[in-house]
């Protein structure tokens, strides 16, 4: 993925938002690419306070108001996170569109 690669370097924080499957999957690319985020968010409790890969999962309003990205690997919550993402002026990458 081209945006991972450019994002190596550039201290930006970057927030997973998704602790799923797919949240997974990418924790585990983005460990192999040598890419460093700031954390992980799930708004379902029963996965906050888990550890994957390395990072242990936070409330959304904890991590995500400071985050420069924030990458969804949902497709059913993705908008609700773009208008979220909005007032807390992080950009918010698709994650699923990199893969697809």
């Amino acid at each position: 993925c081209h945006w991972i690669e450019e994002q190596k370097g550039q201290g930006g924080k970057i927030v997973v938002w998704g602790a799923g499957v797919n949240g997974r999957v990418l924790l585990k690319y983005i460990g192999e690419k040598d890419l460093r985020i700031f954390g992980v968010v799930d708004s379902d409790e029963e996965k906050q306070n888990v550890v994957i890969s390395g990072y242990k999962v936070s409330r959304p309003e904890l991590m995500a108001k400071k985050a420069d990205y924030i990458m969804v690997t949902s497709k059913k919550v993705y908008q609700e996170i773009e208008d979220i993402a909005a007032e807390w002026q992080a950009e918010v990458v698709n994650a699923l569109d990199m893969v697809l």
